[in-house]
């Protein structure tokens, strides 16, 4: 019975089709541009991982804010703050449609960590940094635009 019962689900689940793959241009993290094919998971899913990573992303937001605004000679608290974000953003369970949204994400938080160290030690950083950790941060972006179901 059971059997049945499931096979008529998966048959309905593919007479529905599902929801529908969405191609998305983005920029990875060498600069280059590439299409990516996404199919959204469910609402449920969609809706609890965008609030999680979404709630992440404006504390990453509010920390890299602060640090811009801060001396120095402060800095070292605010980028041990910041590297925190960062682990656990790399935890943060996510829909298998966001996991390269998350990628992006923790590319550009490694880019304006580093930006950050650099700054801090007085030392030059590598060219483009930021202008790299801005394009991953809007390809996160898309990829979690296009997941929406």
């Amino acid at each position: 019975m059971r059997h049945a019962i499931l096979s008529a689900a998966l048959l309905t689940l593919a007479a529905c089709g599902g929801p529908a793959a969405k191609k998305v241009e983005v920029v990875d993290d060498t600069g280059t541009r590439i299409t990516m094919t996404l199919t959204p998971d469910s609402a449920s899913a969609y809706t609890a991982g965008h609030t999680a990573y979404i709630g992440l992303s404006q504390k990453w937001l509010d920390a890299y804010m602060l640090a811009g605004a801060t001396p120095r000679i402060s800095l070292p608290p605010v980028i041990a703050s910041m590297q925190a974000l960062r682990r656990e953003m790399d935890a943060l369970p996510l829909p298998a449609c966001m996991a390269q949204a998350k990628r992006f994400r923790l590319a550009a938080m490694d880019r304006q960590i580093a930006e950050l160290t650099a700054f801090l030690s007085m030392t030059q950083s590598e060219s483009g940094n930021l202008d790299r950790a801005n394009a991953l941060v809007q390809s996160a972006t898309t990829v979690v635009d296009a997941c929406k179901p």
